[in-house]
């Protein structure tokens, strides 16, 4: 881990820890989000991911693993009492309900345990979900049916989805979280997070938000929205109206056609990205500029 490395290195002395702020647990994951990018503790710190929602709940363990955790509790001495037995088998029998990522309802099981053997977990990670009320588990919210009079057929995600509209507004579709978004249509994590915090108007030629039904109007500076380009890859080449529009055909980030642009890049996956305007310049021609 990187803050592990950097004590080992400079010395825990060197690292001062404060409080930044108490909160409910209900807004603990958007806490600590609106923190990592007010640091922009994923470059500048030492977040190891860009996002909050990096839990290790409801992992599973290989069994060298789990008996190398069992050996460990069995040192320290700890048993559980009599009462937490108890509780942990009443709260493992309890009726649960199931919803999606924007809240949605699946299903209702009869017991934590009946859910988890279904769907591939373990009992408890689903009721730890019930419990904390933020957690997912396996991709999906999960509740206590007790926790209602009637089971609904909605309920208000603590946790963000990521919007995609066209640059016209239009809305596409919705993800769970970033990196979804990112291995569906090979984007740049940090761009998406960019846009969505409004430090930028698109990305892959696409508008982002968090949380919302509709796009959020930046008023940004939108130099490159008209910025014509020419992409150029062995014989085929292609005219763009923006660096966000070549972004999307090519499936190239905008930072890396960006650099291209401007000299710091040769060329990016096999493109070659020239500015329109240089094309249209006296003496100037396609055999020229390459």
């Amino acid at each position: 881990m990187k803050l592990k490395a950097a004590m080992k290195k400079y010395g825990v002395d060197k690292f001062a820890f404060t409080l930044l702020e108490l909160c409910d647990k209900a807004v603990l994951i958007e806490t600590e989000q609106k923190y990592i990018d007010k640091f922009d503790a994923a470059k500048k710190g030492y977040n190891l991911s860009p996002t909050a929602m990096v839990t290790r709940l409801g992992c599973k363990f290989t069994d060298e693993q789990r008996k190398k955790i069992s050996i460990a509790v069995r040192a320290s001495g700890y048993k559980p009492s009599r009462e937490s037995i108890e509780s942990m088998k009443k709260n493992l029998s309890k009726a649960v309900l199931q919803f999606d990522f924007m809240g949605g309802f699946v299903k209702e099981w009869p017991s934590a345990t009946k859910a988890g053997e279904s769907i591939g977990v373990n009992g408890a990670s689903i009721t730890n979900s019930c419990r904390t009320r933020t957690l997912k588990t396996d991709g999906f919210y999960w509740r206590y049916a007790s926790d209602f009079e009637a089971v609904p057929t909605k309920i208000q995600p603590p946790q963000r989805f990521i919007s995609q509209f066209d640059l016209n507004g239009s809305f596409i579709r919705n993800y769970p979280n970033i990196n979804a978004a990112r291995k569906s249509l090979h984007i740049d994590v940090d761009d998406v997070q960019k846009c969505i915090s409004g430090r930028r108007n698109h990305v892959g030629g696409f508008m982002w938000t968090e949380n919302e039904t509709q796009p959020v109007n930046r008023n940004l500076k939108r130099g490159n929205q008209g910025r014509k380009i020419i992409s150029i890859k062995n014989d085929l080449i292609t005219e763009h109206a923006s660096i966000a529009a070549a972004s999307n055909t090519c499936r190239i980030s905008e930072d890396s056609i960006r650099k291209n642009l401007s000299g710091q890049k040769d060329s990016v996956k096999g493109w070659i990205f020239k500015d329109h305007k240089l094309l249209c310049a006296p003496n100037n021609n396609l055999v020229n500029l390459l």
